[in-house]
């Protein structure tokens, strides 16, 4: 079986710029899937510090009341998300938006932060925080 000669596909999704090598039998085929699966992903995240329509934005406003019931798709991703920070001993970490705002990074004008910030918002940030129940696809953050 030969295999094609593999096919790039650029994209800009989640405030990120993607360059997918796609390899395999049929990498045109796989061009669509996963510019599809980045673009509903986009939907998730896209600009989620600042946009409230975003379901990232609303998980962050009510998880840490009660509970939050979101996407089975978008549970996956979160539970991919940390086991992905285990696996690297927290150096991915989807939790990490209170020590980007202490550093003033979250809106661009980048800030020194006392240690009492710096403490506070590191009491904030790991995926310890975030609890994840299966049976019914909720989320909640344990602070």
């Amino acid at each position: 079986m030969d295999c094609l000669e593999p096919v790039t596909l650029s994209l800009d999704a989640m405030a990120t710029r993607f360059e997918l090598v796609l390899h395999g039998d049929d990498p045109r085929g796989y061009g669509p899937r996963a510019k599809r699966l980045c673009e509903r992903s986009n939907c998730w995240t896209d600009s989620s510090a600042v946009s409230p329509e975003s379901d990232i934005s609303w998980i962050n406003a009510h998880a840490s009341r009660e509970p939050v019931k979101v996407e089975p798709q978008l549970f996956r991703l979160l539970q991919r998300s940390g086991e992905l920070s285990s696996a690297t001993n927290g150096a991915f970490d989807i939790t990490i938006a209170p020590l980007m705002r202490a550093w003033g990074l979250a809106g661009g004008e980048g800030n020194i932060p006392s240690e009492s910030d710096l403490d506070a918002a590191r009491a904030r940030v790991g995926a310890q925080h975030v609890r994840l129940n299966e049976a019914n696809f909720t989320v909640s953050f344990e602070l």
